[in-house]
């Protein structure tokens, strides 16, 4: 079971069609109302909030964020508690800070 915060709106499609989730909002794939598909795979603009959730963002590698921005409610959303960062050592590889922080750090794509 995974958990995120969305840093940005995020569209999620449905097999009845989709729907626009604000900015701030925490998605899962837990039962009884699931947001998000087991399996879903991540974008880099959410902040994983459990085991299952860093483990999904850790496995599509260091990847920028995109530009947070085109929200459409005027929410204000934290910085992530979970998001890579540059290492000092090898140059190029980049760890995971917060709940991904005993991962190994992972080349730059």
């Amino acid at each position: 079971m995974a958990s995120y915060r969305l840093l940005e709106d995020h569209w999620l499609s449905s097999p009845g069609g989709g729907m626009l989730v604000p900015a701030g909002s925490i998605v899962s794939d837990q039962p009884p109302n699931p947001t998000i598909p087991v399996g879903w795979t991540p974008t880099p603009n959410v902040d994983p909030l459990d085991a299952s959730a860093v483990t999904a963002f850790y496995a599509q590698g260091p990847v920028k964020p995109g530009r947070l921005a085109s929200q459409f409610s005027n929410a204000v959303v934290n910085t992530p508690a979970t998001y890579w960062k540059a290492v000092a050592s090898p140059v190029g590889f980049f760890g995971l800070t917060g709940l991904g922080a005993s991962l190994p750090a992972l080349p730059g794509k």
